[in-house]
């Protein structure tokens, strides 16, 4: 009778223990938690600044000569590989003197479709 109230120290230990344990679960996975969400921050804040500094350092009109040069550059390239190199061309730039928005290449192979 005298052993009975080793169970019940036992018992508490162990609870203890798992109260103990889980404290320490939830404070590492708050403090993973924390870094994360402040390394996020501290990237978004440099992209931003790093964006910011891109845009001032890029004109943001381009010459018309510059931008000739690149659509005949882009003309030349598209139409490159076909049968009727001519025929193409004289399409492209006709369909660039109308719309001048054609500068993707995307836009210049859909009006050549």
């Amino acid at each position: 009778m005298a052993f009975q109230d080793f169970d019940l120290v036992s018992e508490r230990r162990k609870t203890n223990a798992a109260k103990h344990l889980r404290k320490k679960i939830l404070f590492g996975v708050t403090s993973v938690l924390l870094v994360a969400c402040v390394i996020a921050a501290a990237a978004f804040v440099i992209v931003k600044q790093t964006g910011r500094d891109q845009e001032k350092a890029v004109p943001k009109a381009k010459p018309d000569g510059a931008r000739v040069d690149q659509t005949s550059r882009l003309v030349k390239v598209l139409c490159s590989n076909s049968n009727y190199k001519a025929k193409c061309e004289t399409t492209l730039t006709e369909a660039l003197k109308k719309d001048p928005k054609l500068s993707e290449p995307k836009d210049l192979l859909m009006v050549s479709m």
